[in-house]
């Protein structure tokens, strides 16, 4: 017999090209076989062509059987590349709507292999995902108008995505000698060294390490005030758990977070007869005054060095419970 080759749209079988082309097959013409997309009909009759206009139409959506991620542990960070693995039903669908972590993808390939894959490059400001999470959607074209509907499900992993790099939230004096740096995230704290820091007027002396997630302690070897807020400046290579370096910052100023230290210069005599007695302390720091206990005094401020006040009147008796305390323009009390 004679051969005639019919390309059936994708996802037609025999039955389907064989109902549509019945009205226009000669009658003896019954046997055909299909191979992948095509289907085969050979004529009973030698010579006897088929003639047809007709057309088979294609409904059938792409079918998506999963998705994966390369690497699929880990930590991405900034300008990290991963790959999203797609496995489908044929070969020949095109890129209709494809995201990783929420982000548009790139470098769509066909692998010819009924698999597809497409890249994510990670950029600064993308959302973080724990291990796990990382999202992902998919939707293919087979080019006859046919789409499937958003293929979300990602097979099992533990990769995880950091796109945010570690930045300076604030800084504090906590010790004459130190100042503790805080910043937006735990830090990898093998790359936090001396090298990275500078405090201007000042040598560093302890190597500087990181305190608690997040938290670099700097310590100088020259004591400064307890009012005195040195700056610094960070250049150097300091890193999250992910790698993503920290941006480099100059001439930040720390919080005061000392509180002034005060010494008694001049007790209080006793016995004494004095209902309004006076008292003499020196200040580290200049502040508002206020005392307790069974002595009151009006509003005053205190200097930084020696403070004369005199008490209101105080009844007679035993007073051992009276305080003074200096509170400093950050709000740090005395003790």
């Amino acid at each position: 017999g004679t051969d005639y080759d019919y390309l059936a749209a994708a996802g037609n079988g025999v039955a389907e090209v064989v109902t549509a082309l019945a009205p226009l097959m000669d009658a003896s013409a019954a046997i055909c076989t299909e191979d992948d997309l095509k289907v085969t009909c050979t004529a009973e009759t030698a010579g006897t062509p088929f003639t047809y206009d007709a057309n088979v139409v294609d409904i059938t959506a792409p079918v998506i059987s999963s998705l994966s991620f390369t690497p699929s542990t880990g930590t991405a960070k900034i300008g990290d590349v991963i790959t999203l693995n797609i496995s489908s039903d044929q070969i020949g669908y095109a890129e209709d709507a494809i995201t990783v972590n929420g982000e548009a993808v790139s470098g769509f390939t066909d692998n010819l292999d009924n698999t597809y894959s497409v890249t994510y490059t990670v950029l600064a400001g993308d959302d973080n995902q724990s291990a796990g999470i990382v999202p992902a959607s998919v939707v293919l074209d087979d080019g006859d108008g046919n789409s499937n509907s958003a293929y979300t499900t990602v097979t099992a992993n533990t990769l995880a995505i950091d796109a945010n790099a570690p930045t300076l939230v604030s800084a504090e004096t906590t010790s004459t000698t130190t100042i503790d740096l805080t910043f937006s995230e735990d830090l990898n704290g093998a790359t936090v060294t001396n090298a990275d820091f500078a405090v201007p007027g000042f040598t560093l002396g302890t190597d500087a390490f990181e305190v608690s997630a997040g938290v670099v302690r700097l310590t100088v070897t020259t004591p400064f005030a307890t009012s005195d807020t040195p700056d610094v400046d960070y250049t150097g290579s300091v890193t999250d758990l992910a790698g993503n370096p920290a941006a480099n910052f100059l001439v930040f100023s720390p919080d005061d977070g000392l509180a002034p230290v005060l010494a008694e210069v001049t007790p209080v005599p006793t016995p004494d007869n004095d209902d309004t007695p006076s008292y003499t302390f020196s200040s580290g720091e200049a502040g508002d005054i206020t005392v307790g206990g069974d002595c009151s005094l009006g509003s005053l401020s205190a200097i930084a060095g020696p403070n004369s006040i005199t008490f209101n009147a105080i009844a007679d008796g035993v007073h051992s419970n009276c305080t003074v305390t200096v509170t400093d323009s950050s709000t740090n009390a005395s003790l």
